[in-house]
């Protein structure tokens, strides 16, 4: 991923992402993390990618998150094979459960990468997208 452009605050975090994708959702980890590895060399996708970890260091009010969760939800639903890196994790049991915390690894509450992650499942789940959440919304 260094060489990709992210750096290795990003890096660290998106391997203990893995490891904790990997320990509570153990049958659907390899197909997913084949998919994240296919996306890799999509130049689009990691484009998207670093700049949504460069959105994590704005302010939560930032007027620029709306666009670009709108950006990155569009590319989803443009892109199905890409989709499956956010829709791929869900387990037989505790979906809702299991997919909040690998989400919300790593954000603080509040933040940018919060309300980016939240309008770019809400733009997903508005076309149709399943998306498990534990909220009553």
């Amino acid at each position: 991923m260094p060489e990709l452009g992210f750096d290795a605050d990003e890096v660290e975090a998106s391997r203990d992402g893995l490891v904790l994708a990997l320990a509570l959702v153990p049958e659907a980890f390899e197909t997913h993390l084949a998919s994240i590895e296919d996306a890799l060399d999509d130049a689009r996708f990691v484009a998207l990618s670093r700049r949504a970890s460069e959105a994590a260091s704005w302010a939560p009010d930032d007027p620029r998150i709306p666009s670009l969760a709108a950006e990155v939800a569009a590319f989803y639903l443009s892109n199905p094979e890409r989709l499956k890196i956010i829709t791929g994790l869900q387990a037989r049991t505790d979906t809702a459960a299991r997919y909040d915390m690998v989400r919300e690894f790593g954000s603080e509450s509040g933040s940018a990468g919060e309300r980016l992650a939240a309008l770019v499942e809400g733009e997903l789940r508005a076309a149709g997208v399943r998306i498990p959440r534990s909220d009553p919304r």
